[in-house]
């Protein structure tokens, strides 16, 4: 059985090597969360990752787990509550990059399971190498929720941060936590009116506490500051960008064609349904061996690569052939509900998230009433301007 595991216990090692045997354990999310005091944040679980491993394996769902939790719930009289999700390899760059899902009723032992494999369904889609812990929250209903942060993109200091509040039309303010009083960790948050002086003690606590700059969610629930998410802005995880890897193209990464083999080429003047691939025709290419070569996947494909890793790293590879590792996807939806304007692409991408693009777009599109039979994604590699205007 996987045991899960209520963190009450405070975590005052801060050190990156410390975060990682946790974030190991119980991903990078709730890392972050155990160090927050308890009166500050609502109350949660973790169930390790050891849970995702073994769905992975055999497709099965802990019955023993989900007792546990049903029966936390019950002996903290939770009623709604959120499961999040949290991955051993998150960064402060992946928030908001893995599902959550909110359950009104915590004796709803079917809604918990339900919750729990479409997290792990759609960590499956977006990040196959991803493992998954979950968190267990109380659900706390906000009358304002925003993020305050001193990462190194808003602030050029520590002491200097940015918070915000997630309304229409609401500015960014700043505040300076140098000569904040530091904030009693065994009392609560209460506010009235603006709660810029609180986010200063916040912001001395996190500068006091730890190391790297923090990025930080939270939520105020009529009086009460609540902190939802703690993310460390650690250097030992900051991969950078080489900005040299787009000046030069090795042969090797030069479009293929002839590699296709799930993707179906199309030649222009052939005939066909989609306007996109007869508009073709209209344009006066050079040469037709100068003109692109536009490949066709269909909703067939899209649904074997999704439920299928061996298709779908198939699909990924032979996408980076024909297109030389830089792809550009189009949509084309003729189904009665759609809009012929305007419809879903991608900038130029790399081979993997252009098949994780597909496979959302794909999902939202199915979902939204489009028809399978009339819809089809149009890929290409990036084509580069020779002239504009």
């Amino acid at each position: 059985m996987v045991e899960i595991v209520e963190p009450r216990s405070k975590y005052t090692e801060t050190s990156f090597e410390s975060f990682s045997v946790r974030a190991k354990a119980f991903g990078a999310k709730a890392a972050g969360l155990m160090y927050i005091p308890e009166p500050w944040r609502p109350n949660f679980i973790v169930l390790p990752a050891e849970l995702h491993e073994m769905w992975r394996q055999d497709g099965r769902i802990d019955s023993g787990a989900v007792g546990a939790v049903l029966s936390w719930l019950e002996t903290n009289l939770i009623d709604q509550y959120i499961v999040r999700s949290s991955g051993r390899f998150e960064t402060i760059e992946d928030r908001g990059k893995y599902r959550s899902e909110t359950i009104p009723r915590r004796g709803d032992g079917e809604a918990l399971v339900a919750a729990v494999k479409e997290i792990f369904e759609s960590t499956r889609r977006i990040d196959p190498s991803e493992v998954m812990a979950l968190i267990v929250q109380e659900y706390v209903t906000p009358s304002k929720k925003g993020h305050f942060s001193n990462e190194r993109r808003v602030s050029p200091t520590r002491n200097q941060w940015m918070y915000e509040v997630e309304q229409p039309f609401a500015p960014a303010a700043g505040t300076n936590c140098k000569v904040a009083p530091m904030p009693d960790p065994a009392e609560a948050f209460r506010v009235k009116g603006s709660p810029h002086q609180t986010f200063r003690s916040i912001g001395r606590w996190c500068v006091e506490t730890f190391e790297p700059r923090c990025h930080i969610e939270w939520a105020q629930s009529d009086d009460r500051l609540w902190l939802l998410q703690l993310d460390l802005e650690w250097p030992q995880l900051d991969k950078g960008d080489d900005p040299t890897s787009e000046l030069t193209v090795d042969e090797q990464s030069l479009p293929d064609p002839a590699s296709a083999s799930m993707l179906i080429p199309y030649k222009i003047g052939a005939p066909t349904r989609w306007k996109k691939l007869k508009n073709l025709s209209e344009f006066d290419f050079e040469s037709r061996e100068l003109a692109p070569t536009i490949f066709q996947l269909h909703s067939e494909t899209v649904e074997k690569a999704s439920l299928d890793d061996s298709v779908r790293m198939k699909l990924v590879e032979e996408i980076g052939l024909v297109t030389g590792g830089r792809a550009v996807v189009r949509t084309e939806d003729q189904s009665s509900n759609a809009s012929p304007f305007n419809q879903p692409r991608t900038d130029t991408v790399a081979p993997a998230c252009s098949v994780q693009w597909v496979f959302e777009t794909y999902a939202k599109l199915i979902a939204g009433g489009s028809s399978k039979k009339d819809l089809v994604f149009l890929i290409h590699a990036f084509i580069p301007s020779k002239a504009s205007a």
